[in-house]
């Protein structure tokens, strides 16, 4: 089974998506992973990368499609596809690449916040430079000032793109480009509409249910 988890920047898809991957046990395709870890590389790819990214842009469409295709293993037996398509272009390449494999996409789940919650969640985020555990002022800050609760570390990184610019530009390419996949999508697969400012565990328990009643109609047709 092959799912994108839809929605703006910050709208949560990164957390539901590791919750699904270990209920499911289905893999994980993040392109905020991909695109930190080719960064953290240092390559040249990873420098632009980086250049696009601190202004709040997103990479090009064939930089996305190359870190993809590097890291798609087509023996895994289902995908979640988080931060993936965020171009029509994109979503066709990936339409392509499971069609090689007599797949499809299956469900889109479409994660709904407001954008004045979503800027809270961006800028208000932080991480612990020991152990990378993440917090937030607005929302989850640590228990004690300055003190991380997993490791006790004192060190904390916030993202460079993080910036109330940066955001404001991300969120406008999002509806511009990326919001109008949706009638794509609608054509051939179902779309889940999720309303994403709730406490994380009650949105996730919400998605389990979902994709176990879509699981049971597959197998029963």
């Amino acid at each position: 089974m092959n799912i994108i988890l839809f929605g703006a920047p910050g709208s949560g898809k990164g957390t539901q998506a590791k919750e699904i991957v270990e209920t499911f046990g289905y893999k994980q395709l993040s392109t905020g992973d991909l695109v930190r870890a080719e960064i953290a590389s240092g390559s040249t790819t990873g420098r632009l990368i980086k250049e696009a990214v601190d202004k709040g842009s997103f990479p090009s469409d064939d930089v996305i499609i190359s870190l993809l295709d590097g890291a798609y293993d087509a023996s895994a037996e289902g995908y979640i596809f988080d931060g993936f398509p965020r171009t029509l272009n994109q979503a066709q390449v990936l339409e392509r690449m499971l069609a090689q494999k007599s797949q499809k996409v299956d469900l889109v789940i479409r994660l709904e916040v407001a954008d004045g919650v979503i800027k809270k969640r961006i800028l208000g985020r932080y991480a612990c430079k020991d152990c990378g555990a993440i917090y937030n002022k607005y929302f989850k800050p640590t228990k004690k000032e300055g003190v991380c609760d997993v490791c006790q570390g004192e060190h904390f990184d916030v993202r460079a793109d993080d910036t109330a610019e940066a955001i404001e530009l991300r969120l406008e390419t999002y509806r511009a480009m990326t919001e109008p996949l949706l009638a794509h999508f609608e054509e051939t697969t179902k779309i889940l509409t999720v309303d994403g400012d709730q406490d994380p565990k009650k949105i996730f328990d919400f998605i389990k249910d979902e994709i176990k009643a879509f699981k049971g109609t597959k197998k029963a047709v």
